[in-house]
């Protein structure tokens, strides 16, 4: 998956451009099953820098995981 970051005054963009069948289905996946929640971000500075960045999704009663004709929104 190619990874693409922005910073500007604002704040920070992360772009996913898929690379395979089975990325876009994640990315398919989770941008259906997103939340507002706040996103938790760690950055560590221990052995090798890395920042982790978690993004909630809804509830897995209410996930979908299918799309179809009859699919809203």
């Amino acid at each position: 998956m190619k990874t693409e970051i922005n910073e500007w005054y604002e704040g920070l963009e992360i772009t996913f451009t898929p690379e395979t069948a089975k990325e876009t289905g994640q990315l398919l996946r989770f941008a259906r099953n997103a939340n507002s929640e706040k996103p938790y971000v760690n950055m560590s500075f221990t052995d090798k820098p890395y920042c982790y960045i978690h993004l909630h999704k809804r509830k897995i009663s209410s996930q979908v995981t299918n799309i179809n004709p009859e699919t809203k929104h």
